[in-house]
Parts: C-alpha cells; sequence; structure tokens
C-alpha cells in the first residue's frame, strides 16, 4: 500500500492528511469558498495520486458515540467527521405551521433538544411542537436512516411542511452530481441523487416511494466554510432560495400523528449513475406508478401556431368590417395547405397551439378553446369547417390547454388558478372532443406541474395522447413529455429506466442541433415523435443553423391592436 506524508495548504495554512487523503483546508486558488470549487492544486495532487480503488477495501465505516453518528468514511475518504468543529449535525431546520387555523410559513426551528439511544442507535430531536427519531442502521455499502417525524403538539398545532437535516457530507474536490441534479422530489421520480467520480459515488435514497417529499445534497455553501461540504436534506416544506420550479408539499400532520419516512445513503466503488446504485428504488417505483399509455403511431405532429407574430403568408385586420368574412376564405385556404403539407410529411396529425387567437398578452397560449368565441370570434365561426378539412384528410387533431382557467377583468384576460384542475382540463378535454373529435392534446402549464392534475383525465381517455410541457418522469407513465431543442434533446434518463418505452414530443423548429440521423446527438430518437411547423413540408434529413433559430413557421398573422371587439 502506498504511504503518504502530510502537507500544508499553501491558501489557508491548514494541515491536510494525506495518509486518509482527509482535505481540511478551504478556498481554491483563485478566489473564496465556493459550493463545489477547485480545491489547491497540492490537495488536487494528493487526491489524484491516493491508492488506486483495487487497493483499498470498499467497505464503508460508521463510528458512533454518545453523541450519535460521530464519522462515516468509504474508499479512503472521510464523507463525515463530527470531530470538524462545523461538521453538521441531525438538525430540524424550519417548519410550515398552522395554529390557531393561521398558516405560519417558514418558521426557524430554533432552540432543539437532541439525544442519542447507544443500545438502539436513535437520535431524537425535539421541538415544543414535534418530535423527530432518527434509527440508524449500518451496512457494508450503506447507512440507513428510519425517519418518523411525530406532532407532540399540545394546542392544536398542525404540522403542514418541515425540513431536516439528517447530516452533512464533505466530497472529494473530484466529485460532481449526477446530471447535475442535487435535489429530487420522490413523487414526480426516483427519489435518487448521486455525487461521483471516477473512484466512487455516494447516493441519497429515499426508499419509500412516491412519498411527497424532497431528498438531495443543499449546495448553497453558507452551512460551513467547508466549500465541498453538502447538508443531506429531506423536507416537505420550501426552504429560503429554492428553485419556483420545486414543487412544495403539505404533509398536514395532525396533533398526535406521525409520518415515517426510509432514507438510505448508499456508497459504491467507480462512477454509477442513480439507476446503477439504487436499482430496487427505481424498480418499486415503476412498480408503484406503472406505464399506461400505449401509443405505437411516432410518425411526426405538425406544431401549428395560426396567430404567431414570426413569418406568415396572410395578414388579416380583425378590426374591418368585413374581417369574419375575410377570415374565413383566409383560413379555409391555409387548412388546405396546412393538410397538404402534412399528408406530404406522412404526418399522423397536428397541434393547434393558440387557436383562441393572440389579443390577450396576459394569456398567451390561452389553453381553453371554450374561449374562442370571446376572444376571437372570427375563429370560432370558421372553427368547424377548418378542423373538419383535417380530420376528413384521416389526420388527428389536438388543442392546447392548461390546468388554469381564463379569468377576466378590466385589462383583458389572464389565468387563474382553480381548485381542482383535474376537473378543469377534463372539461376542456370533453368539449374539444365532442365539438371536432380533437385525440391530441398539448398540457401547457407554468413552473412545476402535478403529474396527478393530468393521469386520472389520461386515463378517462386512452384514445388520446397527452404531450405535458416541464414533464417529470412520472408523466411519462401515461403521457409524452415536450421536450424542445432549445432546453432538452432526450426524456429524462430516470423515465426511460423506469419505462424503456418513454418517448417525448421533440420541438425540433426552433432550436438549433444536428442531423435527425444522429440519434444521440439531440434529435429525437426514432422512438421519438417529432413535432415540426405543421404548414411546411418536413424534410427528409433535418438541418439547423447552429448560429441561432431557423424559423420556418408559416401562420395567420393577425393585427389584434386595438384589441378585437367583434361578434359573430
Amino acid at each position: 500500500m502506498p504511504q503518504y506524508k502530510s502537507a500544508r495548504c499553501r491558501r489557508s495554512g491548514v494541515l491536510v492528511d494525506l495518509l486518509e487523503s482527509r482535505v481540511l483546508c478551504s478556498g481554491g486558488d483563485g478566489g473564496g469558498p465556493t459550493p463545489g470549487g477547485i480545491p489547491p492544486s497540492s490537495v488536487r495532487s494528493v487526491w489524484a495520486n491516493r491508492p488506486p480503488a483495487s487497493e483499498r477495501a470498499p467497505t464503508l465505516a460508521s463510528t458512533f458515540d454518545v453523541f450519535g453518528l460521530s464519522k462515516l468514511s468509504y474508499n479512503g475518504w472521510d464523507y463525515y467527521d463530527r470531530s470538524r468543529t462545523e461538521t453538521l449535525k441531525p438538525q430540524l431546520y424550519n417548519w410550515n405551521l398552522i395554529q390557531n387555523g393561521v398558516e405560519h410559513r417558514n418558521v426557524f426551528a430554533g432552540t432543539q433538544v437532541s439525544q442519542y439511544n447507544a443500545a438502539t442507535k436513535t437520535v431524537d430531536v425535539g421541538v415544543p411542537w414535534a418530535g423527530v427519531l432518527i434509527h440508524y442502521t449500518a451496512g457494508t455499502d450503506r447507512l440507513t436512516y428510519d425517519i418518523t417525524v411525530t406532532n407532540t403538539a399540545r394546542d392544536g398545532t398542525i404540522i403542514e411542511g418541515f425540513n431536516l437535516f439528517l447530516n452533512s457530507l464533505v466530497f472529494p474536490p473530484s466529485m460532481k452530481f449526477d446530471q447535475g441534479q442535487q435535489m429530487t422530489f420522490n413523487y414526480e421520480q426516483p427519489g435518487v441523487v448521486a455525487a461521483q467520480d471516477q473512484n466512487s459515488t455516494v447516493a441519497i435514497a429515499m426508499e419509500t416511494v412516491r412519498q411527497r417529499i424532497g431528498v438531495g445534497y443543499m449546495g448553497w455553501g453558507y452551512i460551513t466554510s467547508q466549500f465541498n461540504e453538502f447538508p443531506v436534506r429531506i423536507g416537505t416544506a420550501e426552504i429560503q432560495g429554492q428553485s419556483g420550479y420545486w414543487p412544495v408539499y403539505n404533509s398536514n400532520i395532525l396533533p398526535g400523528q406521525q409520518q415515517t419516512y426510509r432514507v438510505s445513503l448508499r456508497f459504491g466503488i467507480g462512477q454509477q449513475t442513480v439507476q446503477a446504485i439504487a436499482p430496487d428504488v427505481f424498480t418499486n417505483y415503476a412498480a408503484a406508478n406503472p406505464k399506461t399509455l400505449v401509443w405505437t403511431d411516432k410518425r411526426p405532429l405538425g406544431q401549428v401556431a395560426l396567430f404567431d407574430n414570426g413569418v406568415s403568408t396572410s395578414k388579416v385586420d380583425l378590426t374591418a368590417p368585413n374581417a369574419i368574412a375575410t377570415f374565413h376564405d383566409v383560413a379555409l385556404t391555409f387548412a388546405d395547405q396546412t393538410v397538404a403539407a402534412l399528408k406530404a410529411s406522412n404526418a399522423q396529425g397536428a397541434i393547434f397551439w393558440d387557436m383562441e387567437g393572440n389579443s390577450q398578452p396576459r394569456a398567451t397560449y390561452v389553453g381553453d378553446p371554450r374561449q374562442t368565441a370571446r376572444i376571437t370570434p372570427a375563429m370560432d365561426a370558421v372553427a368547424d369547417q377548418f378542423y373538419k378539412k383535417f380530420t376528413d384528410a384521416g389526420l388527428r387533431i389536438g388543442m392546447t390547454i392548461r390546468p388554469t382557467q381564463v379569468a377576466w377583468d378590466a385589462q383583458g384576460a389572464f389565468q387563474q388558478a382553480v381548485a381542482d384542475p383535474t376537473a378543469e382540463l377534463q372539461a376542456k378535454v370533453n368539449y374539444c372532443r365532442s365539438r371536432w373529435g380533437a385525440t391530441l392534446f398539448y398540457v401547457d402549464s407554468a413552473k412545476f406541474f402535478n403529474p396527478d392534475w393530468i393521469q386520472p383525465v389520461a386515463s378517462a381517455n386512452p384514445d388520446c395522447l397527452f404531450v405535458v410541457e416541464n414533464p417529470s418522469p412520472a408523466v411519462y407513465a401515461f403521457g409524452a413529455g415536450y421536450l424542445d431543442m432549445r432546453r432538452f434533446t432526450q426524456p429524462d434518463t430516470s423515465a426511460r429506466a423506469l419505462y424503456p418505452t418513454a418517448f417525448s414530443a421533440q420541438a425540433v423548429g426552433d432550436g438549433p442541433g444536428p442531423s435527425r440521423v444522429a440519434v444521440n446527438g439531440g434529435i429525437p430518437r426514432e422512438s421519438d415523435i417529432v413535432l415540426y411547423h405543421g404548414a411546411t413540408v418536413i424534410p427528409a434529413e433535418y438541418s439547423f443553423n447552429r448560429s441561432g433559430p431557423k424559423r420556418e413557421k408559416i401562420g395567420l398573422q393577425v393585427r389584434v391592436d386595438p384589441p378585437l371587439k367583434l361578434t359573430s
């Protein structure tokens, strides 16, 4: 076994123990301490020259003392060592509470009493209204936490949400997060997050699948001065500074009640994906949320924006006296042109993104075809004839829908949340199916989208395809994720691992990318559905200008200033 000496970090002057490969210095060569920052060159050299994995026993070493977990080491690295004064111990961070019917959000946990029972390997963390019991089970490659959160309040306080830091982990400077993901949300996808390098992988896994809770490594860097130290967090409440795209769950633990969770820290040799280090979590998740979508037609779909403000062949002034008659003729001509283009491309149909019009700036892509008569009555007047041209040609048709409702005030229309998003979506689907025979639906949304909102609608309409924006892996059980080349190129690897036949509807018209035949280069795989600008003939092989989007959209541009006031 190679022997190493000690060295001193030239930036901070703190000793680095090379024998145990423990990095105790902070800061990088060129700047202050930052999460995931570059360590000093002396530390990089030590870590790069540590004994190879084949010479180190891959066994997790966990040590407990009178205060609980004191040290956690694997493959030559100390991930947790409470002898470091700033290393995080089990700690309640914040709460959402309901007291006397009043909601209090982001309540700091405050003073906590912590007791460890060495005989049972449990630590009890308490505050006046709750207790958290953590039971440790140590194995050769994982440390399992069985967590019980109990509402002990005597004044009727309801625990709406909480955040708990189990401990912190100090990662080797070479470790990166798998797919760049530090947090995951256990209901929308398997709750597994991994940090990895060529030597080891460390994953946190929520073993109780489909519980509404977030799990992962918080990386803000203000918890400790160790630039590569990350608190291990589980929680159901929002936390300061979190992304607006993260869901917020309500635990709603009533007085005298409790909720339980099982989490494990898993350690493996070499660079492993989350699927490889926690296959049981993925298997159990797929069993709890089985795939129901059956859609074998993978031919292209047209993506048609009728009132797009980009390139167009016709401009119609809807404020003119003969606007409805003029629009009628233009719309039907455009329908004929689009039908011909779709048929020439061997498309299965088209989704019409904005049939309601674009006169309402606060409700772009309105997502409620029932509002067309009020917003753009000229389109509503011709809609039946317009869509019949497509269905008569054997093409599927579809529209945009949203889980919100359109509300009105003095400034016009705007989107408003509803108490029952599922009922709102189903009502829109019913309308489009009964009036036009629609079987394709683009489900538009803002930020976080709860798969529970649409899953019952998809189950009730098995002959329809729901293309969902901002898809989580759970969406692929019953629908297709909407992806575009400006942001994403293929379904999340977690979705493919859960459901091997998962597919996306990939918008290729608005972003740069390589040829269609470059399967792994950004264009959809053959199992995905291509979404292209439906009023053009799809090329046999896509080629896009990498310097910027190449727009070839053809639509009906309508002048909407002043706002439309016509009636049919």
